[in-house]
């Protein structure tokens, strides 16, 4: 990443601050799904039994968001939630001998779509982020052992206490091979074989009398998300095998949605020029634009289409759109505010309302050049602090050269509080005006930002804090 020295001087800020407002990724039910396992892996990738499971993000997550996988079993909506074996509660030879408890850790952000394989006997390894083993089994050194006879996994998080306990779980997802769920299950209980179901609505079952210890999701990787995990609920989806030992992670890859980066609209000549960007796009029939007016009250009336610009179906380039409001204000002038919002409709009709939105000031006739900024000027962003967007406004004036008015070189960069560049909002050449953009932070940690306005004659920074 880009370093910008100037903003090395918030490190005393960060240190600060840090411990106090970090957080990661609350994930909810479904956010999480089992995708392909390997419990009877006599060889891979040439360790012997490297056993291993694989999993699928269907969201972001920030740096340090942690998922805990056990293969204890589930023994109720009460702690402490799963079975003990010798190494947080039970006696020896009792508890779940042979199962264990693993933290996954994402030392970076993550996109959604990723897969995340965890091998877990011998070694204890992972292909995106850290794995720690929380409590080994009753074998030291092995972190869980996955049985061929049965076996339960279970995704989560939770608060441990100091015996390694959960005093608090949400459980997200899990996956149960070969047999079927348990009417209870006990603490203690010397099986390492049984879970009760922790009924989330996202548990992958399948119980089949041949013995099938292996198998991957080999369905469709593309659709929304729920699309996806009704898809991976279906064993029909999946392909199974005694002792074939599959390539996990699975070939190709799941697409993520269309991605929304940036939103602006600007106030030209009794017209409003609005313009956005798109990171990744699948299955994008396009974009249908509406307008509202946002009161006194700031409350926003009578949404109305005005438009619709046409996709560019699956890319995983940035794309850019345009769409011109001709006659935003009509025969009336409202008092208030334009407000614009895009609905992204997919190739199958399903659609989706982006949480950035654009405004501009329906109180200003035009932008004449009596009218246009005399001076450069970078506001405060706003809300302040934020979750998990916010508006930046600043102005561009007008520049008179020979040859008319000039359009000048803007940049709009954001910045981490080690001075990493985040995200460039802005990088065009831009007429006299005033602009607004949406700085959507949906991807980063909580903390102390910077936001830098450039150009040829111009320089200024400001701070924004992203609580979530």
């Amino acid at each position: 990443m880009k370093k910008n020295p100037t903003i090395l001087f918030g490190l005393i800020i960060y240190f600060i601050f840090a411990n106090i407002y970090f957080s990661q990724t609350t994930l909810s039910p479904g956010d999480v799904m089992f995708i392909g396992i390997n419990a009877d892996a006599n060889s891979q990738n040439g360790s012997p039994d490297d056993e291993e499971f694989l999993f699928l993000l269907l969201v972001d997550v920030t740096t340090g968001t942690e998922i805990y996988f056990t293969d204890m079993g589930y023994t109720g909506n009460s702690a402490p939630f799963f079975q003990q074996n010798v190494n947080n509660g039970c006696g020896a030879g009792t508890g779940a001998v042979s199962d264990g408890l693993i933290k996954w850790e994402a030392t970076s952000a993550v996109s959604k779509g990723t897969q995340i394989l965890l091998r877990v006997k011998n070694t204890l390894t992972t292909n995106v982020g850290s794995v720690t083993s929380i409590v080994e089994t009753a074998t030291v050194g092995r972190a869980m052992d996955l049985s061929t006879s049965g076996e339960t996994i279970h995704a989560l998080q939770g608060t441990l206490n100091g015996s390694n306990q959960f005093t608090s779980v949400t459980m997200i997802s899990s996956m149960r091979i070969r047999t079927s769920w348990d009417a209870t299950v006990s603490t203690c209980e010397f099986n390492s074989l049984n879970s009760e179901d922790p009924g989330t609505g996202f548990e992958f079952e399948w119980n089949s009398s041949n013995p099938n210890d292996n198998g991957y999701y080999s369905g469709s990787t593309s659709g929304d998300k729920a699309t996806l995990q009704a898809a991976i609920l279906n064993p029909s989806n999946w392909t199974f095998h005694n002792t074939t030992v599959y390539d996990l992670p699975i070939s190709g890859s799941f697409p993520v949605p269309v991605e929304l980066t940036s939103f602006t609209a600007l106030l030209n000549n009794d017209t409003v020029e609005l313009r956005w960007e798109t990171a990744t796009e699948v299955n994008n029939y396009g974009f249908e634009v509406e307008r509202a007016i946002k009161n006194e009250e700031l409350e926003i009336n009578n949404w109305e289409k005005i438009g619709f610009v046409l996709g560019h179906g699956n890319s995983n380039s940035p794309k850019s759109y345009e769409f011109i409001d001709a006659s935003p204000f009509g025969e009336n002038r409202p008092s208030g505010n334009l407000q614009y919002r895009l609905k992204q409709i997919d190739t199958d009709g399903t659609y989706e309302y982006y949480n950035l939105t654009a405004e501009v000031d329906a109180t200003i006739t035009s932008l004449n050049d009596e009218q246009l900024p005399e001076e450069f000027h970078l506001s405060q962003n706003y809300p302040n602090p934020f979750n998990p967007s916010t508006t930046i406004t600043y102005t561009i004036p007008v520049v008179d050269v020979p040859s008319g008015v000039e359009v000048q070189h803007v940049s709009l960069k954001v910045y981490d509080i080690l001075g990493n560049e985040v995200s460039q909002l802005v990088n065009k050449s831009q007429a006299a005006g005033i602009y607004q953009v949406e700085f959507d932070a949906n991807k980063l940690t909580s903390g102390m930002y910077f936001y830098k306005l450039e150009t040829g004659s111009f320089t200024e920074t400001k701070k924004m804090m992203l609580i979530k």
